[in-house]
C-alpha cells in the first residue's frame, strides 16, 4: 500500500490498518451485490477489470443477459401481437378480393416469413460480445457520455446502463439536503409551506448550474 508506505507515525500507521480493515469489511462481498455489479460491468471504464471474483463475474453477465433477454421478450410479444391484428386485417380486406397472381406464387413465402420471429438469445450474445468488444475508455471520461453516442448502438444495454449508473455512491449530498432543510425552517420561518420549502431546496441545489 503505498498510502502506508507513506506514513511515518504510529498513529497514521494504526488508522490506516482500521481504515483497511473497515473498508475490506464492508465492501467484502461488492462484486455479489447484482446492482453494484451490473452498474460496474456497463461502466466502459471498468468492465470486467472491476471483477476479482470470475465466478462473480459471470453470474453478472448472465444476469445481464437474462434481463435483456426478458426486454426483448416483451418487445417481440408486443409486435407479435401488433402484426397478428394487421394480419387478421389484411386477411380480411383480401378475402373479399379475387385471387391473382401474384398470391398464388408467393401467398406461402410471405405466409412462412410472417410466422418467422427473432431469437432474443442470440440478440442478447451479440449485443454483450459486441459490448465487451469494445475500448476500455479513459478513467476521468464520462461514462453516460459514451453510452449516449451509442444508444442506438446498444438498446437494450443503455437502458440498464441508465439505471444502474443513477445509483449514488455516498449517502453525502442527501445529508447535506437534510441540513438544509433544517437551516431553512427556523423559528423564524416556521409557516413555510411544505410545496415551498421543497422549491426552495431544489432551487438551492441547481443553483451551481445556473
Amino acid at each position: 500500500m503505498k498510502l502506508k508506505a507513506g506514513t511515518a507515525s504510529k498513529v497514521g500507521q494504526d488508522l490506516l490498518d482500521v481504515l483497511i480493515s473497515n473498508l475490506s469489511r464492508r465492501f467484502l462481498n461488492t462484486e455479489r451485490n447484482m446492482d453494484f455489479a451490473v452498474a460496474a460491468y456497463l461502466d466502459p471504464r471498468f468492465k470486467r477489470n472491476a471483477f476479482r471474483d470470475e465466478t462473480a463475474l459471470t453470474a453478472t453477465k448472465e444476469e445481464i443477459m437474462a434481463v435483456v433477454r426478458r426486454m426483448e421478450q416483451q418487445a417481440v410479444t408486443q409486435t407479435s401481437s401488433a402484426c397478428a391484428s394487421a394480419t387478421a386485417t389484411t386477411a380480411a380486406a383480401a378475402s373479399t378480393k379475387s385471387v391473382n397472381g401474384d398470391d398464388l406464387l408467393w401467398g406461402d413465402f410471405d405466409s412462412s416469413l410472417a410466422s418467422i420471429q427473432p431469437n432474443p438469445t442470440s440478440t442478447t450474445i451479440v449485443e454483450l460480445r459486441r459490448y465487451n468488444e469494445e475500448d476500455i475508455v479513459p478513467r476521468r471520461s464520462c461514462p453516460m457520455e459514451w453510452w449516449k453516442s451509442r444508444a442506438l448502438v446498444y438498446p437494450h444495454l443503455v437502458k440498464l446502463a441508465v439505471k444502474h449508473a443513477c445509483m449514488m455512491a455516498t449517502s453525502v449530498p442527501c445529508e447535506r439536503v437534510f441540513s438544509k432543510s433544517g437551516q431553512l425552517l427556523n423559528e423564524r420561518q416556521s409557516r413555510l409551506k411544505a410545496k415551498n420549502v421543497e422549491m426552495v431546496l431544489f432551487l438551492h441545489q441547481k443553483s451551481r448550474l445556473l
